[in-house]
């Protein structure tokens, strides 16, 4: 997707919630909120966060910590001091 305004909103529109994560990693749901995080402009810090927000909770069941791990770092990153 080219703009990155409607994939930021199109990506949080597509969470399965709580109850489904269980199901396994959706990998093109990650590939569209990775996209999201990426693309979008980074002054816009509660889109991010709720980008973030949901990548993460997408990743919860994988098994390879490494995404996680990076998406820990970036997020301290866009924390309010």
């Amino acid at each position: 997707m080219q703009d990155p305004k409607r994939l930021a909103c199109a990506a949080p529109a597509n969470n399965r919630g709580t109850v489904t994560y269980g199901q396994g990693v959706d990998r093109e749901r990650v590939s569209y909120l990775q996209a999201g995080v990426a693309t979008y402009d980074t002054a816009d810090i509660s889109t991010r966060a709720a980008l973030l927000s949901l990548l993460a909770l997408e990743l919860v069941t994988d098994h390879d910590a490494s995404l996680r791990d990076k998406l820990k770092e970036g997020g301290d990153g866009a924390a309010p001091r």
